[in-house]
């Protein structure tokens, strides 16, 4: 069954899944260069929490996808960390100096909680790319929206454990 695509308001949290070590080392904290990077421009994953309320159930789905991560290849070096969490609105509200930002999308084909934050080109005064240093003022720019990290640890191999 094919879920319908929802409109994700403002004031909606939103949260991003963080993986140990990729993303956070215990020494280092949250490695922001790694938390959001769009790899060839496409989007990345963040949890609505229309659909993962509260902490215990961004954690659980945190630590499934550890658990088929980790079924599919047990010699992986990773494990979930935790989550940031943001807002929406505020994600959308991001606007850098030529004007880019970002979108939020439901993208329930990978799960009813699944959404997107994308790359939002200006699209004003022929401005309809974006240029390495605009990416780059992008990512620095959703730093500031995002709260600290809610660590978690799931069940793991020794030696895992962020």
């Amino acid at each position: 069954m094919t879920e319908t695509v929802e409109d994700i308001p403002d004031g909606d949290a939103v949260s991003r899944l963080v993986d140990f070590p990729r993303m956070y080392e215990e020494a280092r904290g949250l490695i922001w260069d790694n938390i959001f990077q769009f790899p060839r421009g496409e989007c990345e994953s963040v949890v609505w929490a229309r659909y993962a309320p509260t902490p215990a159930d961004v954690h659980r789905l945190g630590c499934e996808r550890e658990a088929a991560k980790r079924q599919s290849n047990p010699e992986m070096r990773y494990a979930y960390a935790g989550f940031i969490s943001s807002t929406a609105g505020a994600i959308r509200g991001v606007r850098t100096a030529r004007g880019h930002g970002f979108t939020m999308n439901h993208a329930p084909d990978e799960g009813r909680h699944h959404a997107e934050v994308c790359y939002a080109p200006a699209g004003q005064n022929g401005i309809t790319d974006l240029k390495k240093a605009d990416k780059v003022e992008l990512r620095a720019a959703l730093r500031k929206v995002f709260d600290e990290l809610v660590s978690h640890s799931c069940v793991a191999p020794a030696g895992l454990q962020p």
